[in-house]
């Protein structure tokens, strides 16, 4: 699996690097969408067949890892600490786990905004959500420049890692928070 962590980038010719252009991204996939699409191999061996639809599969699976700015970051620490790593390690690193620490005063002050969502909720004021939502945001905006420059400037995974786990944690709250303003508007 090591060995394949930077397959996505090799499949689409991209730089293995955060701050890639999406729309050049799209660009080469319909190319190679067009070029390796199974459809195109219809009338071939089925060995030729099986191949179209692996190479297709990956593809897309590779669009897929790179499209999203979450996965594309994960790959990107996955692919670094497989080169730190023995393969064992590396294979089952990840970033994201839970038993990876996250700071006490991190946790504390998403405590403390989860309360407020909660007490927001109850008495449903959807200004305190809206105020919420916009603190949330701006460290969500905040987290995704940091692992930008952990990534791309520094070469930094350790704290890229610590950005990603902490983004997660912000956009769970994020995902709440728009989940009840959604119910509110029904």
């Amino acid at each position: 699996m090591a060995d394949n962590l930077g397959n996505a980038f090799t499949i689409f010719g991209l730089e293995p690097v955060f701050n890639i252009d999406i729309a050049d991204l799209e660009r080469r996939y319909l190319e190679l969408q067009v070029t390796h699409h199974p459809d195109r191999f219809a009338v071939q061996s089925i060995d030729k067949r099986q191949a179209a639809t692996e190479k297709a599969s990956a593809i897309n699976e590779a669009y897929r890892q790179l499209r999203s700015p979450f996965e594309r970051a994960k790959l990107l620490i996955m692919m670094a600490y497989s080169t730190k790593t023995t393969l064992s390690n590396a294979v089952h690193f990840d970033p994201l786990a839970s038993n990876l620490p996250l700071p006490p005063d991190f946790l504390l002050e998403q405590m403390e905004q989860r309360e407020l969502l909660e007490d927001a909720k109850l008495i449903q004021d959807s200004d305190a959500l809206q105020g919420l939502r916009q603190t949330w945001q701006q460290q969500a905006d905040i987290l995704w420049q940091s692992i930008e420059d952990a990534l791309d400037e520094k070469h930094d995974y350790e704290s890229a890692a610590l950005y990603l786990r902490l983004l997660k944690f912000v956009m769970t709250q994020l995902d709440a928070l728009d989940e009840t303003l959604f119910e509110w508007s029904l």
